[in-house]
């Protein structure tokens, strides 16, 4: 996928968890992953840890981040976005009502 996305210039944010993926996705070019699962694998005490040895990288962290806890991971300058489905709820996806949906996502 990492080959494909280079070749056709699409953005795409490999996901990591461990320092030897961090480094492949480097040697790719890939100076934003997406570090997932998030919260099963220690959240943001890990990201603080892997930011140390790689300062130039900044993460999206998704698996486990919620309404509780979104704010703590953006507070941190390494973290790019986060992702996760809390953004969007399936209530109003299934009734299609879009102006709910944007009404909520405004006030998060």
């Amino acid at each position: 996928v990492a080959k494909t996305a280079i070749k056709y210039k699409i953005d795409y944010f490999p996901g990591v968890v461990t320092p030897t993926e961090i480094t492949h996705a480097i040697e790719y070019g890939f100076n934003v992953q997406k570090f997932f699962p998030a919260e099963s694998y220690g959240g943001i005490n890990t990201l603080n840890s892997l930011h140390a040895p790689f300062k130039g990288i900044k993460f999206i962290p998704t698996g486990g981040i919620n309404l509780n806890n979104y704010k703590n991971y953006l507070s941190l300058s390494f973290v790019e976005a986060v992702g996760g489905s809390f953004i969007t709820p399936e209530e109003y996806i299934k009734a299609k009502n879009w102006e709910a949906l944007k009404a909520y996502i405004e006030s998060i």
